[in-house]
């Protein structure tokens, strides 16, 4: 009965000085993932600028839909690439592991990222545009 009770360290259980929960990262281990994940952001906010502007010089609304779906779509890939290469700098991925997740998430997560905005983008670009929201409740 002893034997079954003591629990050995094992691949499931670690032993109590290497706590799971504990991550020993220093500042400049996360300086690349967090960098990865600030710069999707950093792109988007010119991209949306741009977007609206190209909207108000009076460009087709198909047009600035298809740049709102490319858009997104790039900002989807640049998602992705964040959480696998922070998982490969980190050390929680194998590489070969993380370059086919992201091949797969991208090749399923873009099309619905460009389509789903463009046939958004197209609705409010197009109502706005005949006059019938005027954007009031968009911004």
């Amino acid at each position: 009965m002893s034997e079954l009770s003591t629990i050995q360290p094992g691949p499931c259980v670690r032993a109590e000085d290497e706590s799971p929960m504990r991550i020993r990262k220093t500042a400049r281990d996360l300086a690349g993932p967090y960098l990865a994940f600030a710069v999707p952001w950093a792109i988007l906010a010119p991209l949306i600028w741009w977007l609206r502007r190209w909207e108000d010089e009076g460009a087709s609304p198909k047009r600035v839909a298809r740049g709102w779906g490319l858009g997104m779509a790039l900002f989807g890939f640049a998602i992705g690439l964040a959480v696998f290469y922070s998982g490969v700098e980190l050390r929680l991925m194998n590489t070969v592991d993380a370059v086919v997740s992201l091949v797969a998430t991208t090749a399923l997560s873009a099309p619905i990222f460009y389509f789903g905005m463009y046939h958004r983008a197209l609705t409010v670009i197009s109502s706005r545009t005949s006059g019938k929201l005027n954007g009031a409740h968009l911004k």
